[in-house]
């Protein structure tokens, strides 16, 4: 935005263009840069105008202390405990009274679902996924991050330990046991950055949670590339230890789990001994085109990788779709052949906006699945091949 000097010149080249005009300079006449931040200010005000005055059923919800949880209406959970995970992320486990659970029959309680918490000051909502889902002891476990600008998540950081908060849900994000009874896929491939883990996390978890399916009775495999910024911000034990666990027992036909940090902090000089344990340890790098064609290789979901190796990066931006030619093909390596497929494999992605666009796509508009774009799009996927999660 121009300063008052570059205001000041403005007025002076208009006061010499007409010597007998002494009006204020109109707002076609303000230059570009300003107008585009006035116009982006009105409309911002609209906005907020529109979400304060416009009746919404979600976030004017009654508040009952004596009716179970419910997607209609919010009731009053204490917060048991609240421990920092990273410097920007905690746990955070609320605890439900036993009269205020919901049916164990509801199902909306099937993975994946996820609740609503509203902040009271602001008296807006966000949805969190609980990491075991609503457990029927009444504990609800998040796994929440602090954003510069997230509202929600920095009220929650700011809560202490026997402070009482509202949630409503469950709320069914996307009906897996639907997906998996009509038999459409035999591989889902989860690609996860940051808290965008905790819906694959609820799933694995009650996938698994009663042992592993016999191939005969379940042939769904399941694999989980997870990407954090580094070491320290990678899920905590109680999800990565479980992770690491089930990875080591269970065959890996049914379960792969591969981790990535960007690069490593001044904390771990190096990966921790801790996840040196897995083989191969944790990659120092983005998840790349080359890392997911080496997975669909290994599934034997298409027959080789039409890909040489590049040289590894940490920043997502280099994903983002490049010029295009003439003719409208990208400057991406090509893409596999879609009879090279032998097994029908969906993919799922959340994590943060950037990698969300560079693996799949920017989101539409009413934050479902868009066209498929990124480096799933270049690979030859659509939509009927990837589900993008919030």
């Amino acid at each position: 935005m121009q300063g008052l000097a570059g205001v000041s010149r403005h007025n002076l080249l208009c006061s010499r263009r007409g010597a007998h005009s002494h009006a204020s300079p109109t707002l076609l006449s303000l230059p570009r840069k300003r107008l585009a931040n006035v116009t982006a200010a009105a409309v911002a005000l609209t906005v907020g105008i529109y979400y304060l005055a416009w009746p919404s059923p979600s976030r004017h919800a009654p508040t009952s202390a004596a009716l179970p949880l419910a997607l209609s209406r919010f009731t009053p959970v204490m917060i048991e405990s609240s421990e920092g995970t990273s410097p920007s992320t905690k746990i955070i486990t609320l605890r439900v009274p036993p009269n205020l659970l919901p049916s164990p029959n509801d199902h909306l309680l099937r993975p994946i679902h996820s609740i609503y918490v509203k902040d009271s000051d602001m008296q807006i909502e966000r949805p969190y996924t609980p990491l075991f889902g609503i457990e029927s002891d009444g504990h609800i476990r998040l796994w929440v991050k602090r954003y510069e600008y997230g509202e929600v998540g920095r009220w929650l950081h700011a809560k202490k330990p026997g402070d009482v908060i509202e949630i409503r849900g469950p709320a069914l994000t996307w009906d897996f046991e639907r997906e998996l009874k009509e038999g459409k896929w035999d591989d889902i491939i989860m690609i996860s950055g940051g808290t965008g883990i905790t819906p694959f996390f609820q799933f694995i978890h009650n996938y698994f949670k009663e042992g592993s399916p016999s191939p005969d009775s379940s042939p769904l495999r399941i694999t989980l590339l997870h990407s954090s910024p580094t070491p320290a911000h990678l899920p905590p034990p109680i999800m990565l230890s479980a992770l690491q666990s089930l990875a080591s027992t269970t065959p890996s036909a049914s379960f792969f789990l591969k981790l990535f940090v960007d690069k490593l902090d001044d904390t771990h000089p190096r990966v921790p001994s801790a996840f040196e344990k897995q083989e191969p340890p944790p990659a120092v790098r983005r998840i790349s085109k080359e890392d997911i064609y080496e997975v669909l290789v290994e599934r034997g979901i298409i027959e080789s990788s039409p890909l040489t190796p590049s040289p590894p990066s940490s920043s997502w931006w280099r994903f983002f779709p490049r010029s295009r030619s003439k003719s409208g093909s990208s400057s991406h390596a090509p893409a596999s052949h879609p009879q090279l497929r032998k097994r029908r494999v969906l993919f799922l992605v959340c994590g943060p906006e950037p990698m969300l666009h560079a693996i799949a796509g920017p989101r539409a508009q009413n934050l479902t699945t868009g066209p498929v774009r990124g480096i799933l799009g270049d690979m030859g996927f659509t939509s009927l091949d990837v589900r993008q999660f919030s």
